[in-house]
């Protein structure tokens, strides 16, 4: 099947055909791969993790829990005009 995408402003076209080289593909492999990937019917927040896998380290996510933990809302806390004991 051929296909022509019509419309994609300049710069865009230049960072694919960059891109493209970088990875030592041709415009249209690297295109096909992009839109393939694009496709894929996959849960949007698994798509999301995945696009983070490799960039952070254990560290890095041991330390995000340790911060979640901190800044976790503490629900035994009382309000000023909150009665403790009931009343």
């Amino acid at each position: 099947m051929a296909m022509s995408i019509r419309g994609l402003p300049d710069d865009v076209k230049d960072g694919l055909r960059v891109e493209a080289k970088r990875q030592g593909k041709s415009l249209n492999a690297h295109v096909v791969e992009i839109l393939s990937r694009e496709v894929v019917d996959e849960d949007p927040v698994v798509k999301i993790a995945r696009s983070y896998a490799g960039k952070y380290t254990r560290e890095d996510m041991l330390e995000a829990r340790r911060l979640e933990r901190e800044a976790a809302l503490d629900w035994s806390m009382y309000g000023d005009d909150d009665d403790p004991s009931g009343r």
